[in-house]
């Protein structure tokens, strides 16, 4: 859990449980990965490939491990110890090994870029392929199982969520239809993207808070994960629908 200099605000930054196996084509790049020496190859496509090789295609455990790993350097750095990279018999220290934590944060940031890419392309793909072997239009149908085994939301102190809730949310509001929700977080994205982009600041009067600066991308990064736990949920709930058609069908 990250505790932000603005107050009322808490959010800790969630990792996603992914499982798949090709790279995302999407609109918006990621940013790079920093160019280390000793991390081999850190494009798309070799990240992707290492996390099917040795995480058998589970992001969550993969982001974990760079998360923990970026923690662990913030704290030897914040009790002014010195991190030993072993592979490479290298010390780091104050100012280097303050550098070398950001490379790793900007790697960290990097991956979940991609991991939501992997998850939006591949829900695409699946949303298409449901349709096309329905013949119809299946998201329309969906109904709820709010056991889906997709990550917890972001914890953010005004976003009292969780999958049963937003489950319950879509029912009511949406009939069960989950495009409208995304669509609506996905415009709150490109609102606080373009905000951060311009470098304004995000005033939510209601609760007394300005996000701005380093926040406000954290922010960001919250919201993104909000919508890749609600396509995970879509998509189990698309997968279940089909699932229960299925049977209906045989049924009859």
């Amino acid at each position: 859990m990250i505790n932000l200099r603005q107050p009322f605000l808490i959010i800790t930054f969630l990792v996603f449980s992914l499982a798949f196996s090709s790279v995302a084509l999407a609109a918006e790049k990621c940013p790079d990965v920093p160019s280390v020496s000793w991390w081999g190859d850190t494009s798309p496509a070799g990240l992707a490939a290492y996390v099917n090789r040795k995480h058998d295609g589970d992001w969550t455990s993969y982001v974990k491990k760079w998360q923990a790993y970026e923690d662990r350097m913030r704290e030897i750095l914040n009790k002014g110890k010195s991190a030993i990279i072993k592979s490479q018999a290298l010390t780091l220290q104050g100012k280097d090994l303050e550098n070398h934590i950001e490379l790793i944060a900007k790697r960290v940031k990097a991956t979940r870029c991609l991991a939501s890419q992997v998850m939006q392309t591949r829900l695409n793909e699946d949303l298409n392929n449901m349709n096309t072997s329905s013949g119809g239009n299946v998201e329309a149908d969906l109904s709820v199982q709010t056991n889906a085994v997709c990550a917890k939301f972001a914890k953010v102190a005004w976003w009292k969520i969780s999958h049963a809730k937003v489950a319950s949310y879509v029912a009511k509001k949406h009939g069960g239809d989950w495009k409208p929700y995304v669509n609506k977080w996905g415009k709150q994205l490109e609102k606080m993207q373009a905000i951060s982009k311009r470098g304004g600041a995000a005033v939510f009067k209601s609760r007394n808070l300005k996000l701005e600066g380093d926040v406000l991308l954290q922010y960001i990064d919250a919201i993104k994960d909000r919508l890749a736990v609600t396509k995970c949920l879509a998509h189990r709930e698309l997968v279940n629908s089909a699932d229960k058609k299925n049977a209906a069908a045989n049924d009859g």
